[in-house]
C-alpha cells in the first residue's frame, strides 16, 4: 500500500507555482482558468484522461484539501507514491544539488552538530564559488563578492536531509523554459548557468587533481579555472571533506523539470579524500600569484623612497592583509606622493585602490588609484 499524505500543513506546503511547472513538464495541459482561484489540467494517456483541480491560492480554506485530491490523481496517472510526487514537485522548480559525505564516526547516516553546521557553510562557500565563476572564472576571489553572486546566494534554499551516509540537499529556484517562435532560444538564465557550473567545476577540480599527483605540476589546475575551478572551490572541497571525516563525497544535481535536464551533466561525481592535499596545495599556489583586482588597502606609511629630481616615488605601507600585518609597495605620481609624505610625518593612516600583486612573500599594490590620508583630529 503507499504512503499518502494527509497532514494539512504538509499538503499546504506545496506551492502552486511549482505544481503547475510539474504539471507542465509531465505533459500535462491547462485546459480552462478561473483568474485568482483555480484551473483545470489535463492529460490523455492511452484511452484514459486524466483531470485535476489546481487552486491558485494557498490562503483557501479547502487548499489542502485540493491538494490531496491533486496528488490521489497523480499518483494513479503516475503510479508512483505520493511521497515521490510530492518531492518532485518541491523541486520542479529547482536544480536539486545533493552533496553526500560518508561519515567517519557515524553510520546509520548521523553527524555531529558541529561538523553538520560546517558542511552547510562549506556548501554554502561551494556554491558561492561557483556563482562567482559564472561571471568571471579566475583562479581566485580574495575579497569582493559580485552582487550578483550574492543575489544568488540568498535565493538558495535548504532543502530536507536524506538518509544514506549524510545527504545535504541545495534547491537553486530556476526560472521556467518559455518558447517562443519569433526568437532563437535564449541563453539559460544566471541560476541555471550556476548549477552547471558546479557540476562541471567539480568534475574538473577531481581530473586536475589526479593529473597534477600524477605530473607534480600546477598546470591541470591552471586549464581548469576556465571551467570553475578557484582556490575558492577547492578549499570548499576539502572542507566539506574534512568536515564530514569520511573518505568521500559525491555530488549530483536533479535538474528542474521546468526547464528540462542538461545533457553530460546529470550523473553523480565522486572526490576521494587521497586527493585532498593536491587539492589545498593548488589552493594555496593560486592565492600566492593570483593579482587581486580592487583591492582596498589601509595602513600606515612606513617608508619613502623617491629618485632626486623626480616626482613619482615608492611608499611602503604596513597594512593587514589575510589576517596579518603586511608590508605592501606602492608607487604613486608626485600629488600622491606629497600627500604620503604628509601622512608619514603626522602619522596618519592612508587608504588607497589598486590591484594587489603577489611575487613570492612580497606584495605591491598596482594601478594605484584615490591615495588619501584620514583626517586629524
Amino acid at each position: 500500500m503507499k504512503a499518502k499524505i494527509r497532514d494539512s500543513k504538509a499538503l499546504s506546503a506545496i506551492r502552486p507555482l511549482d505544481l503547475a511547472a510539474y504539471l507542465r513538464a509531465r505533459g500535462w495541459h491547462e485546459r480552462e482558468r478561473t483568474p485568482g482561484r483555480s484551473a483545470v489540467w489535463t492529460r490523455e494517456q492511452g484511452e484514459d484522461l486524466f483531470e485535476v483541480l489546481l487552486p491558485l491560492d494557498t490562503v483557501f480554506r479547502d487548499y489542502p484539501a485540493r491538494i490531496a485530491d491533486l496528488l490521489d490523481t497523480l499518483e494513479r496517472a503516475e503510479n508512483r507514491s505520493q511521497l515521490e510526487v510530492a518531492a518532485d514537485i518541491e523541486t520542479a522548480s529547482a536544480d536539486r544539488v545533493r552533496i553526500r559525505a560518508s561519515t567517519g564516526r557515524h553510520h546509520d547516516g548521523s553527524i555531529g552538530l558541529g561538523e553538520g553546521v560546517e558542511l552547510v557553510s562549506r556548501a554554502r562557500d561551494l556554491m558561492l564559488a561557483a556563482a562567482c565563476a559564472t561571471i568571471e572564472p579566475r583562479s581566485h576571489y580574495p575579497t569582493r563578492v559580485p552582487d550578483q553572486a550574492l543575489r544568488y546566494l540568498n535565493g538558495l534554499e535548504l532543502g530536507q536531509t536524506e538518509r544514506g551516509s549524510f545527504v545535504l540537499t541545495i534547491l537553486s529556484p530556476v526560472p521556467p523554459a518559455l518558447q517562443t517562435t519569433l526568437f532563437p532560444p535564449a541563453d539559460d538564465p544566471f541560476e541555471r548557468q550556476v548549477t552547471r557550473a558546479l557540476a562541471r567545476a567539480f568534475t574538473a577540480a577531481r581530473l586536475a587533481a589526479e593529473e597534477s599527483v600524477t605530473t607534480g605540476e600546477l598546470e591541470p589546475f591552471r586549464r581548469a579555472v576556465v571551467h570553475g575551478v578557484s582556490a575558492n572551490f577547492c578549499d570548499s572541497l576539502t572542507g566539506l571533506l574534512d568536515a564530514s571525516g569520511g573518505e568521500q563525497m559525491e555530488l549530483s544535481i536533479g535538474w528542474a523539470s521546468s526547464r528540462g535536464p542538461v545533457d553530460g551533466l546529470g550523473s553523480a561525481a565522486v572526490l576521494t579524500r587521497d586527493l585532498a592535499q593536491v587539492l589545498r596545495e593548488a589552493s594555496r599556489l593560486f592565492k600566492e600569484t593570483e593579482p587581486e583586482p580592487s583591492f582596498e588597502l589601509r595602513g600606515y606609511v612606513i617608508a619613502l623612497r623617491r629618485d632626486e629630481g623626480r616626482g613619482a616615488g615608492e611608499v611602503i605601507v604596513s597594512g593587514l592583509l589575510e589576517g596579518s600585518i603586511r608590508k605592501i609597495k606602492i608607487v604613486l605620481d608626485s600629488t600622491a606622493y606629497a600627500r604620503a609624505i604628509e601622512a608619514h610625518r603626522s602619522e596618519r593612516p592612508v587608504a588607497c585602490e589598486g590591484t594587489l600583486v603577489r611575487t613570492g612573500r612580497s606584495f605591491e599594490l598596482v594601478e594605484p588609484r584615490r591615495f588619501e590620508v584620514a583626517a586629524g583630529e
